[in-house]
């Protein structure tokens, strides 16, 4: 048996038990520990209760320091937030004429402002987009108040626990799928 030396929430605080050791990051290379620190704050773990079991939310500042990730400061203020991933175009920006050679021309879609304030008190929200151009989408969500409830834009698929998708097949078994599917070649 060895001496805790934190508060084991298992056994209500500092004394003999059989707790797995913390996690002991002077062993993890940097990419380790900027890949625990983006695990992390995207919500990798199952519940918030699993996440603070597994590492603290200074010990997740810690690694995000020493991989080079910087926690943005909502971070700390919703660590344990479930993350949403919300699509661009035809989701938030309108996409009424399709591409136009990377220009964000419309305004948001009806509702996105009032949707994503409601959602953001319970959920991170990440945009995520095919564009290259991540800087006009960040300038475009400013220009349009929408800033203040976004965690991050990517163009890459995040950790989330759902998808808002104009585009998207909801997956139930293969038959459903390829059935419409080819409701699509007409």
């Amino acid at each position: 048996m060895e001496e805790c030396d934190f508060d084991c929430e298992r056994h209500g605080g500092p004394h003999a038990c059989m707790c797995p050791p913390l996690l002991d990051l002077t062993d993890l290379d940097r990419h380790a520990l900027k890949e625990l620190a983006f695990m992390y704050h995207y919500g990798a773990w199952r519940s918030a209760e699993e996440a603070k079991k597994s590492i603290s939310g200074q010990a997740a500042a810690e690694m995000a320091r020493r991989g080079g990730y910087e926690l943005p400061e909502p971070f700390l203020m919703t660590s344990f937030k479930k993350t949403l991933a919300i699509d661009f175009d035809g989701v938030l920006h309108g996409y009424s004429k399709g591409w136009q050679e990377g220009v964000i021309y419309d305004p948001p879609k009806d509702g996105a402002k009032e949707a994503l304030a409601s959602l953001s008190e319970k959920f991170n929200l990440v945009v995520f987009t095919t564009r290259e151009d991540l800087d006009a989408v960040g300038t475009w969500l400013e220009t349009h108040e929408l800033s203040p409830y976004i965690t991050s834009v990517t163009n890459s698929k995040p950790l989330a626990v759902a998808y808002i998708d104009d585009r998207a097949v909801r997956f139930e078994n293969w038959v459903q799928v390829t059935e419409f599917i080819t409701t699509l070649e007409d």
